[in-house]
């Protein structure tokens, strides 16, 4: 993953009434580069409202940065046939839909990705078996633990 000179400014309204309110700009990262090798992990540290949950949800692709790139796998090689990055990430939030099961969750997740129906099965029973789940697959995501559903 290469990330080149990200920043990311958000818009916030200032003033006591709408006549006189100012659009000000609040930067949540300026101007950030790095890079992840193939193998690496990479962690971010650092005080409150230092823009580490907006650089990874920029990462992800769930925000775009005002400026600057990222790069992931070989997105930037054009001889390159096949990206091999691979980006997880856990959010802070409860990214689940409550009245859906975990294995419809991971049946909407490989379609996403546009896994076939065989590839889906083998799949999932792969990931139920490695993280423990296979009891879990058909409950709906309401009546699991908070551990489970971080998983």
């Amino acid at each position: 993953m290469l990330v080149d000179s990200l920043r990311k400014e958000f818009k916030e309204k200032s003033g006591i009434c709408g006549c006189f309110r100012k659009k000000k700009k609040r930067t949540a990262i300026s101007n950030t580069s790095f890079c992840v090798k193939k193998g690496e992990v990479l962690g971010l540290l650092g005080p409150n409202g230092a823009g580490k949950t907006t650089s990874v949800l920029i990462l992800a692709g769930e925000k775009k940065p005002s400026a600057g790139q990222v790069l992931l796998g070989n997105a930037g090689d054009p001889h390159s046939t096949k990206d091999s990055a691979a980006l997880g990430y856990c959010p802070q939030h409860n990214p689940l839909w409550p009245n859906f099961t975990v294995k419809e969750h991971l049946e909407i997740y490989a379609a996403v990705k546009g896994m076939n129906k065989e590839d889906t099965n083998r799949a999932i029973k792969r990931v139920s078996e490695a993280l423990e789940m296979k009891d879990h697959l058909n409950k709906p995501a309401r009546k699991l633990s908070a551990g489970v559903s971080r998983k």
